[in-house]
C-alpha cells in the first residue's frame, strides 16, 4: 500500500513539475522563443523603444506586445506535447489575437490577415474546426492575396476529408495568386 502511495505521490510531483515548468517557460520568453518570432517582436522584447515605435508606425498597430505574445503562444501550442500546456497556449493565443483584432474596431491594418490565420491555427489545434474555417475565411476577406491562408485552409479541409471544399479554396487561391509556389505545390498534392 505504501509503495503504491509513494508511486502515486511521485507521479503527481512529476506531473505538477511539468505543468509548472511549461507555464514558467510560457510567461518568460527565452532567447530561443524570441528568435522564432518576427523582427518587430525581437526589438520589442529587447526593450528597444525607438525601433518598436518605428514598427508600430509601419504596421499601424499599437498593441504589438499582444501580437508577439500571441505568436509565442502559437509556437508553444504547436510544439508542446503536454495537453495542459497546449490548452493554455491555445486559449491565451486566441485571447491575445482577439484583443488586437477586436481593438481595431473593424479597421484594416497590415497584420490583420496574418493574425487571423494564426488564430485559425489555434482553433484547428484545439479541434474547433468550424471556428478555424470561419476565421480562415475572415483572413481571406481581409486579404485575398494571402497565400498562406489559402494553403492552411486547404490543408484543414484535407484533414477533415472534405476534398470538394479543398479543391474550391485552392481554385479560389490560384485565381487570386496564380503563381503562388505554396498553392501550386498543393495543386500537385491534390492530383496525387
Amino acid at each position: 500500500m505504501k509503495k503504491n502511495n509513494l508511486i502515486l505521490f511521485l507521479s503527481f510531483l512529476l506531473f505538477s513539475f511539468s505543468l509548472h515548468a511549461g507555464n514558467y517557460t510560457i510567461y518568460k520568453m527565452t532567447d530561443l522563443d524570441v528568435s522564432m518570432l518576427p523582427p518587430f517582436c525581437q526589438v520589442w522584447h529587447k526593450g528597444d523603444t525607438a525601433a518598436t515605435d518605428a514598427w508600430v508606425e509601419k504596421l499601424q498597430i499599437n498593441n504589438i506586445h499582444h501580437v508577439c505574445k500571441g505568436l509565442n503562444h502559437v509556437n508553444w501550442a504547436t510544439i508542446s506535447l503536454n495537453a495542459q500546456v497546449i490548452h493554455y497556449n491555445v486559449k491565451s493565443g486566441i485571447d491575445e489575437f482577439k484583443y488586437v483584432v477586436d481593438g481595431s474596431k473593424g479597421k484594416s491594418f497590415p497584420l490583420k490577415a496574418f493574425l487571423l490565420v494564426n488564430m485559425a491555427k489555434l482553433y484547428a489545434i484545439s479541434s474547433k474546426f468550424e471556428e478555424a474555417v470561419s476565421v480562415y475565411k475572415a483572413a481571406l476577406e481581409e486579404n485575398p492575396q494571402f497565400a498562406r491562408a489559402y494553403a492552411d485552409l486547404f490543408d484543414l479541409y484535407l484533414k477533415l476529408k472534405d476534398q470538394e471544399s479543398a479543391k474550391q479554396i485552392l481554385t479560389e487561391g490560384l485565381t487570386h495568386i496564380p503563381n503562388s509556389k505554396l498553392l501550386l505545390k498543393r495543386k500537385k498534392k491534390l492530383k496525387n
